[in-house]
């Protein structure tokens, strides 16, 4: 990266040794045949196309080993879910652990080569975010073959580099949906009352207790296979009845729950995993709702935002940019909503309960 600190701890560097971090790793440029493949960047100022096998930064031997070892983990979960075998707990945690680096990873590139574009200097790195909030993964699978060979990056947006908390991948013949964001699970488990407050610095304080009605929800009608889990400060794991399976090896005072399977509710519905079902409808017609699905949460985690209390911003100036900004994102979300539901409405003539 520009500044020079490690992709993952954020640490300087200062003479240690470092290597180059491949978000996209090599292994999934080999399996998606990417090394002679580039993505397109859209940047206010310039339009290019970047190599997919060069998205990445520079980290430190010992995150750059650390990294090596969940690429193995994530490689092994991914063929299992393009092999058909059913899931693990681990493997759902791995998968969890590695598109929380991948996304994270890929904004931090997108700032560093955009640094003319957007000006936004990171507060967080990689492992700031590993496991440190709720996450969902969904996730469908598709029948094999030469038209789905490749990778498609969906909602690499402006708005994911003001928020980088939701993207879409499709790998080859599998369609991956990562979100995470604070309280995203645990309050469709639980019905809660969340109060959050954003402070100058943007870090955020919430108040959160029991309540008698749900809050905030988000749906996925004709919902794919999702898994999700729960990731809190120790504390609140007890006051608000949840199962905690472990304590956080990486965040002191943080405390992870199980690897959950999710109905479309976000609901529980089971603790085996399994395999991911090969669908076999209407492949395009399916994409389209992955798609959706991916701009549906973008929508709910921006309405979600738009729901703290700015008040504690001391500059009236910067809580009006910040909440226009909102406010303009949430807008062309719901434009691109809009244009999925038609896209598929078209090619299936079937209505959405959108």
């Amino acid at each position: 990266m520009s500044q020079r600190r490690c992709l993952f701890c954020g640490e300087p560097f200062t003479g240690q040794g470092h290597n180059f971090e491949h978000v996209i790793p090599r292994w999934l440029v080999q399996e998606a045949d990417l090394s002679k493949r580039t993505a397109p960047i859209d940047f206010p100022s310039k339009k290019f196309s970047a190599a997919m096998s060069r998205i990445g930064g520079r980290s430190c031997e010992t995150c750059n080993d650390a990294s090596s070892d969940l690429e193995g983990r994530a490689r092994i979960a991914y063929v299992k879910i393009r092999d058909g075998d059913d899931l693990s707990p681990s493997d759902g945690r791995s998968l969890l652990n590695w598109l929380n680096k991948i996304r994270v990873g890929m904004w931090l590139w997108s700032l560093d080569i955009g640094k003319d574009d957007y000006g936004i200097t990171p507060k967080f790195r990689i492992n700031d975010r590993m496991a440190h909030k709720d996450r969902v993964l969904l996730a469908a699978k598709y029948p094999p073959g030469p038209p789905m060979k490749g990778l498609e990056i969906w909602g690499a947006t402006e708005c994911f580099v003001w928020s980088p908390s939701a993207i879409g991948f499709l790998i080859n013949n599998i369609a991956l949906v990562s979100i995470s964001s604070d309280f995203l699970v645990n309050r469709h488990l639980k019905k809660l009352n969340i109060r959050r407050f954003i402070h100058d610095s943007g870090d955020l304080e919430a108040d959160i207790n029991l309540a008698d009605e749900p809050g905030m929800r988000l749906e996925f009608f004709a919902a794919p296979f999702i898994m999700g889990q729960v990731i809190l400060p120790i504390d609140l794991f007890e006051k608000l009845g949840l199962e905690m399976t472990n304590q956080s090896s990486v965040h002191p005072g943080w405390g992870e729950g199980p690897i959950l399977k999710l109905n479309g509710k976000l609901e529980e519905s089971d603790r085996t995993l399994r395999s991911i079902p090969l669908f076999e409808g209407n492949r395009d017609a399916h994409l389209i709702l992955m798609e959706l699905y991916l701009d549906k949460a973008t929508k709910y985690l921006l309405e979600d935002f738009l729901a703290c209390d700015f008040t504690k911003i001391t500059s009236l100036e910067e809580r009006k940019r910040i909440e226009e900004l909102a406010h303009k994102f949430l807008t062309q979300t719901e434009v691109d909503i809009h244009r999925s539901v038609v896209r598929y409405e078209r090619l299936t003539g079937l209505k959405l309960p959108v």
